[in-house]
């Protein structure tokens, strides 16, 4: 009868199915009840384990309908302390046990209490006094884990190698099982409690356990089991012994201790509990508490065998099967598999599976694989599930099915099983079976790697290194890859690795790359071995050394990766660590091409180019060349693009050379976009399009390509295809000089040099042209002479520069060849040798270099060093001529103004010269103002000169500058400006024009369009006269002589004029004869003085002539002589020499020197008079009053007077105050009259005087 209450019913049975207690087939009288708890957690009634161990001391574990029932996990999928299994209401439960029961004897510790049979009441815990602990319970679970089975793992994408080792990495082999010994799963259990049932309770404490179960009591109450444990272990209780090291095993509620474990489970094995021989077993295994010992691990497990305990039996084949501790024996292992599975072992099923699904021992089946497996996972072995599902995703003795895949992996990962989460996860992830879901994937490969399995550990990373279904983070890829490296997973160990090289979620540290590239490749990781190898060659992070990297590239190559076995043949070719060996080279590349290694076949094709190691055929290299463009590889597409463009190998054909290279510079390859940029800007193929040409260049350079970035720089320097725009060109320039690119750093001074969109900067130029010279760039060799030459960015030094241009002339730089020329003819840093400099001019010149051609013509011009010819030299300037050349144009037009060489031409001479001009060149602008202000071969306008003028001096002609002052100064062409005439003289005057610094002394002493300053003008008088300008000379000693601007100071003057002299001023030698006259720093010598003014009067200076008169008038100096001084006041006189003309007029009027005559006397002055001379006035207006030698004329006379007077002459107003005196042309007025004697007493005219006081004799008053 069932009794009332929460019950479950449960009967006693051998593990032959007959029942325990009779021995015969089990019958209804077999039953007994067993209490149930509710739990609130689970919604459901539970059994305790405890509670059957109570009343079953042998029980094994508790199956219904041959089902075994597994003991119920948590959320964490971790079986739940203490362990209980689901009751079952209205069915009867078999508690297999491993002895029949004897339910005679009395209770003893080591018997169970008797129970009267045939059972008259149900049997409950509760009816129990006493529970026996000398038990030997069979309890079955898995004591190491099975291989793992066949992984469904993420692909997992290679990392790009360095270029030091020249080609790409193969993606590393996703291992078909763990890095441990092939026998065991790499999903991490807790020991013993997998499949293990946990150890009994003692009696006296099923209260507390109900109380647990039940979720009352507190921690504390722990401490007290394992009290209670501790004083029956110390009795010698033996699974009191082997459950006190199960708690310090677990460490979960005690603090961990293996040690202890093992201290514990070592008594209770010796005292033959076989649970406790099997945990020693796991113990060795898994070296915990112990070094790891595989022997004798496999020695215990054949102490729990010999009992005929199942798991025991299955740890011997496990160890049989992974050659753990003894020789591998897959035979042995089926042996030792069946013994444990005729004992009902889920794990001996699972290991049966997995001998028949990889056929080892036994012929490969997957079908009876698969049969093994199901029973296993009958047993709610999760590892089973996991195996099933694995064959279901790859149709292994069953159809293909995706969808019960799903439904098995589901079943073990809910279990807990990391390697179903993992699987599960990436059938989440490729939508096998299910709807794809990313999050799912990453969610269930997240549970799993929680667990500690390396390889789900590596895959996770994996995960957040790609972003695959998750947001891309290297940081938390890094911690993954280190917890599975810590493991020792090799493929962990190389991303981790791969991580620190690339600084990818980590500080880039290559010498800790090192370290593990190291761990996985001394583990046999080939991607490891080739990558360690490459570190090695590049010298990161470890010093370099070809050897070593060749010793890594080989062994990697010798396993087989192609990568590696291609970076063999490289260094062979470069004899780097091994001497050079092309044949070799051709031989491990063409391994690794043969694997379809696209780098490896474009080496290949690159050894038959050139013919390394076999005979060169650019057929062959095409054919590689194509079969490498095929697979993608960019650097065999652009080489493929390279042999179409130049017909090598293959017709010329720029249409699919256009094509390669696009395929390439799509994937972002430089060269290949630099050539396309090369083709659109030559118009190879396409259209020329300068536009599309700097695009490329700019892809091309965005990559750093150098001659890219150089070839942009020159289109924005240039406007070709982009706007013109210096400062984009200096960038690139920079940028492509930082490479060593030597056309870029010689473009780049130039920029510096000119401060073209960068700031002028001499130095900084010269050091760009100094980093291109050394790399042997012939411009930039040659302005290098050029800053040595004149000293720019450093000191002048003309023999460096010869050095520099010698170099460049030797690579036929044209520029560098005239400069050497120009050195010999002028002497700089080396002897003049005329010789040499025309033989250096006409090598220049047959390059058709201008300036050479020019400078040849020069010399032929000028005959310096050669005999003149001025037809030669007119031919070279019309070669240089036809160039453009303006300076050549501007040399033939002065030669035809000159007529040398040619008949004179004023027209020609303008047309050349006008060729010059309109290219800007400065001397020809000038030179074509020169020709306007002169109306040589043009009608003269100084409006059109002085717009040339202007021109050439904008452009800083110190020449034009000057000539534009003389027209601002004198008003020719333009309103004249005394400002703007000072400005320009400025300009030219601070380029040292001795013209302009004369012509500034001169404004400033006149006042001129600035305030009178004779300092100022001094000032600029000695920069002119420094010059040796003699006007300049002569001033500066007027201003000594007078005192104005410095310290009156004779010597000084006399000196300066003699200077000026010397070069033959007249104005000097005029002011010298003065000095030596008035004895002013020389000693008075009139005869010295007539010398001096007869030199200058000689040159024609009216001054000098007029002065030479007077010494001949007056006798000084010499015999008077008025026919000599009638003479020499002519020729000053003729002249305009006012002074000169008063003068002849003087000796006309009183027949001095020539016959007296009024009337020529009268015509000399009044040439003075209408120049303003006062006294000539007077004596026109004299000579009127009286009619001498003319009709007397009193208002003519009156006219002339006073234009005299109002320049202050005192005799002109006495006069005219004589005609208001007297009424003479005018009405009598003496109040006028009186005015007029007033300004002329006020003078000192004693005359005036005389005249007033007649006046007041008369009765004049005020």
């Amino acid at each position: 009868m069932q009794p009332q209450g929460r019950v479950q019913a449960a009967r006693p049975v051998l593990q032959n199915g007959l029942s325990a207690i009779t021995g015969a087939a089990p019958t209804d009288s077999d039953i007994f009840y067993i209490d149930t708890h509710p739990d609130p957690a689970a919604a459901m009634e539970i059994v305790l384990w405890s509670d059957i161990l109570m009343m079953f001391k042998d029980a094994v574990y508790v199956r219904h309908n041959l089902r075994t029932l597994a003991f119920l996990k948590g959320a964490d999928f971790i079986i739940l302390s203490p362990f209980r299994i689901a009751a079952l209401p209205g069915a009867v439960l078999e508690i297999v046990v491993s002895a029949p029961l004897n339910l005679t004897g009395n209770a003893t510790p080591s018997s169970p209490a008797p129970v009267s049979a045939p059972l008259t009441a149900p049997l409950t815990a509760a009816n129990l006094q006493q529970a026996t602990l000398s038990v030997n319970k069979n309890i079955p679970y898995l004591a190491r884990p099975f291989l793992a089975p066949n992984r469904v793992l993420s692909p997992l994408v290679s990392k790009p190698i360095p270029p030091t080792a020249t080609q790409l990495r193969p993606p590393p082999v996703a291992p078909n099982s763990v890095a441990r010994p092939p026998a065991y799963s790499t999903v991490q259990k807790p020991a013993h409690t997998a499949a293990r049932a946990t150890i009994s309770r003692i009696a006296s404490h099923i209260n507390l356990e109900r109380l647990q179960v039940r979720g009352e009591g507190d921690k504390q109450d722990f401490a007290k089991v394992l009290e209670c444990y501790l004083k029956a272990a110390k009795k010698g209780h033996a699974y009191a012994q082997f459950s006190v090291g199960k708690l310090y095993f677990d460490g979960k509620d005690v603090k961990q201790d293996y040690a202890k474990s093992m201290e514990w489970y070592l008594k209770a094995a010796g005292r033959g509990l076989a649970e406790a021989q099997d945990a020693i077993c796991d113990l060795y295994y898994e070296g915990h508490g112990v070094t790891k010992d595989d022997s004798k691990a496999l020695e215990w497990a054949y102490k729990a065998a010999n009992q005929g305990f199942g798991p025991g039996l299955r740890s011997v084949g496990v160890h049989f099967h992974g050659g753990l501790g003894v020789v591998k024996d897959y035979s042995a292992a089926m042996q030792w598999y069946l013994k444990a599975s005729e004992k009902g072992d889920a794990g001996a099923h699972f290991g049966i599976g997995l001998l028949y699904r990889d056929g080892h021992g036994v012929l490969q089946n997957y079908s009876r694989a698969m049969e093994w497996f199901l029973k296993a996972a009958d047993l709610d072995f999760s590892e089973a599930f996991v195996s099933i599902a694995v064959m279901y995703e790859k149709g292994q003795g069953v159809p293909q099915d995706y969808t019960k895949a799903m439904e098995w992996y589901l079943k073990a990962a809910e279990q807990g099983e990391a390697t179903a989460q993992n699987n599960l996860g990436m059938l989440y992830g490729q939508g096998y079976g299910v709807e794809q879901d990313h999050s799912k994937a990453i969610e269930w490969v997240m549970k799993a790697a929680e667990k500690g399995d390396a390889v789900i550990q590596c895959n996770l990373g994996n995960y957040y290194r790609t972003g695959v279904g998750v947001e891309q983070d290297h940081t938390k890829a890094f911690e993954w890859f280190m917890k599975a490296a810590k493991q020792g997973n090799a493929l962990a160990q190389f991303w981790i690795g791969s991580m620190y090289e690339e600084g990818l979620g980590v500080a880039e540290d290559c010498s800790k790359a090192a370290e593990w590239f190291l761990k996985a490749a001394e583990q046999g990781h080939t991607s490891a071995q080739n990558d360690l190898g490459t570190l090695y060659y590049a010298g990161l992070g470890v010093e370099q050394d070809y050897k070593k990297a060749f010793e890594w590239y080989l062994k990697a190559a010798n396993n087989n990766l192609a990568e590696a076995q291609n970076n063999v043949g490289m260094m062979y070719h470069k004899a780097q660590g091994v001497a050079r060996d092309y044949s070799k080279a051709m031989e491990w590349c063409l391994k690794a091409a043969n694997q379809d290694h696209a780098f490896a076949q474009y080496n290949v094709g690159y050894l038959h180019a050139n013919g390394d190691g076999v005979d060169e055929s650019p057929s062959k290299a095409v054919e590689w060349f194509k079969k490498a463009a095929e697979q993608g590889n960019v650097s065999a597409q652009s080489d493929l693009g390279d042999h179409y463009r130049e017909g090598e190998g293959v017709s010329q054909d720029y249409n699919k050379a256009m094509e390669w290279y696009l395929k390439a510079a799509e994937e972002g390859h430089e060269m290949s976009q630099f050539w396309i940029a090369r083709m659109y800007e030559e118009g190879l193929g396409v259209t020329q399009n300068e536009k599309k040409a700097a695009e490329w260049y700019l892809k091309a350079a965005e990559q750093g390509h150098g001659y890219a970035q150089c070839n942009l720089g020159v289109l924005y320097e240039n406007g070709l295809g982009v706007s013109k725009d210096y400062k984009k060109a200096a960038e690139w320039y920079q940028k492509a000089g930082d490479q060593g690119h030597a056309v870029a750093q010689s473009q780049l001074g130039l920029l510096y040099h000119h401060g073209h969109g960068v700031p002028q900067d001499y130095n900084k130029a010269r050091e760009w042209f100094a980093k291109a010279a050394d790399l042997e760039d012939a411009t930039a060799q040659s302005n290098l002479g050029d800053y040595y030459r004149n000293g720019l960015g450093g000191p002048q030094d003309f023999k460096r520069a010869l050095i520099w241009y010698l170099l460049a002339a030797h690579q036929d730089d044209a520029s560098a060849q005239f400069w050497i020329a120009r050195m010999h003819e002028e002497s700089l840093g080396i002897a003049t040798d005329y010789d040499e400099a025309v033989k250096w001019y006409i090598k220049a010149a047959n390059q058709g270099h201008a300036n050479a051609l020019n400078n040849l013509g020069r010399i032929l011009y000028t005959g310096r060093g050669v005999e003149k010819d001025y037809a030669k030299a007119m031919k070279c300037f019309l070669q240089a001529a036809e160039t453009g050349h303006a300076s050549a144009q501007n040399q033939i037009g002065m030669m035809y103004h000159q007529g040398l060489g040619v008949t004179r031409s004023y027209s020609k001479a303008m047309e050349w010269c006008m060729k010059a001009a309109k290219q800007g060149h400065a001397s020809g602008q000038h030179n074509v103002g020169y020709l306007y202000s002169k109306g040589a071969g043009v009608l003269q306008d100084h409006s059109k000169a002085f717009e040339w003028f202007k021109k050439s001096a904008q452009q800083g002609d110190e020449s034009a500058q000057s000539d534009l002052g003389d027209y601002y100064r004198q008003g020719l062409g333009v309103p004249r400006n005394y400002g703007l005439a000072m400005e320009w003289y400025i300009k030219a005057a601070s380029q040292e024009d001795k013209s302009s610094q004369f012509w500034l002394g001169h404004m400033y002493e006149e006042g001129l369009g600035v305030a009178q300053n004779y300092r100022l003008a001094a000032e600029w008088y000695h920069k002119a006269a420094d010059q040796g300008y003699t006007d300049a000379q002569h001033n500066l000693g007027a201003m000594y002589h007078a005192g104005r601007g410095v310290s009156r100071d004779y010597k000084k003057a006399i000196e300066w004029y003699l200077l000026a002299a010397k070069e033959g001023n007249a104005q000097a030698e005029n002011k010298i004869g003065l000095m030596y006259h008035q004895g002013q720093g020389v000693s008075q010598d009139y005869r010295l003085a007539l010398l001096w003014c007869l030199k200058a009067a000689s040159r024609g200076h009216a001054v000098s002539q007029y002065n030479v008169g007077q010494y001949y008038h007056d006798g000084t100096g010499v015999d008077r002589d008025y026919s000599k001084a009638v003479e020499w006041f002519k020729q000053a006189a003729d002249q305009g020499d006012k002074s000169a003309q008063f003068s002849l007029g003087n000796c006309y009027r009183m027949g001095l020197g020539v016959r007296q005559d009024y009337r020529k006397a009268l015509d000399w002055y009044i040439m003075a008079a209408n120049q303003g001379h006062a006294p000539s006035q007077v004596w026109v207006g004299y000579i009127c009053e009286t009619g001498l030698g003319v009709a007397q004329d009193f208002r003519a006379a009156m006219a002339w007077y006073r234009r005299a007077g109002e320049q202050g002459d005192s005799n002109a107003q006495n006069a005219i105050g004589a005609l208001y005196h007297w009424g003479n042309g005018v009405p009598q007025d003496p109040r006028k009259a009186m005015e007029w004697y007033i300004k002329a007493a006020n003078q000192g005219s004693a005359q005036a005087r005389q005249n007033m006081d007649i006046l007041y004799q008369h009765g004049y008053r005020h």
